[in-house]
């Protein structure tokens, strides 16, 4: 006995057509997720840099407290395992590093000198820092030297003008030393506003943009910021007081 037609078992499954269609519109879903997502890991890096310099930032606004008021140099701190100068600032507040496991060995061992917007070393025994200071940390002229090596001199932190606008450290820019991955230890005013007197964000030579044509600072009363690009120009965020922490 047949039977009746409502009666038969109903088709299951997609045709072509239908399953075309939902792989176009999946297509068009990760499509548009990508630049969210994107951006969400982008501030996520951003968020974990900040957290860096906060850290790097409290370690250099401890140093004073055992040296005699005095702010690390950007390149010639006396070395206390040799007693020589010629010790970068990152080495000089190893110690001041909660999370450091390492001794003052002039080693490098802490992702809080690592940027994770930037490319990261393979070998992390390696120093290796991917912040620059200003030339806050200098008591000299900045006219003279591209990196504040020649002999400018300790800074004490008490000499620093208005502590809440006074950059101390900002997101360098790799490879312009041996190291691929290192940044130069500090920069100078006249170096940086070459910088910022560029069209293209991702031309600069010693300070990086590298946050969405953004860049993180640290400032001398320990608080962390970002300049935009855009703003690179406005004096209340970038000037030479600004950056060497006293008028010109």
């Amino acid at each position: 006995m047949l039977l009746p037609s409502s009666a038969k078992k109903t088709r299951s499954g997609f045709t072509l057509i239908e399953l075309l269609i939902v792989i176009g519109i999946m297509a068009v879903l990760a499509a548009l997720s990508v630049p969210a997502i994107n951006k969400v890991l982008a501030s996520s890096r951003s968020s974990k840099c900040l957290s860096n310099l906060k850290q790097l930032g409290t370690a250099m606004l401890t140093y004073p407290i055992d040296n005699n008021g005095y702010l690390p140099r950007a390149n010639n701190n006396t070395d206390p395992s040799t007693g020589k100068e010629g010790y970068e600032w990152n080495k000089a507040v190893y110690n001041y590093i909660p999370t450091l496991n390492n001794k003052m060995t002039g080693k490098q061992v802490n992702k809080v000198f690592l940027c994770p917007a930037e490319k990261q070393p393979t070998d992390t025994s390696s120093t290796c820092c991917q912040y620059t200071a200003s030339f806050a940390v200098e008591a000299g002229s900045s006219s003279t030297s591209s990196t504040g090596l020649n002999g400018n001199g300790p800074r004490t932190m008490a000499s620093i003008e208005k502590p809440s606008q006074s950059i101390l450290l900002v997101d360098g820019k790799i490879g312009n030393t041996t190291y691929i991955y290192s940044t130069e230890s500090a920069s100078t005013w006249n170096a940086l506003d070459d910088d910022i007197k560029l069209t293209d964000s991702t031309k600069t030579v010693k300070v990086s943009f590298r946050h969405s044509s953004a860049m993180n600072a640290v400032y001398a009363d320990g608080h962390v910021g970002t300049i935009t690009w855009a703003d690179r120009r406005d004096t209340n965020k970038l000037s030479e007081t600004i950056w060497r922490g006293r008028t010109p």
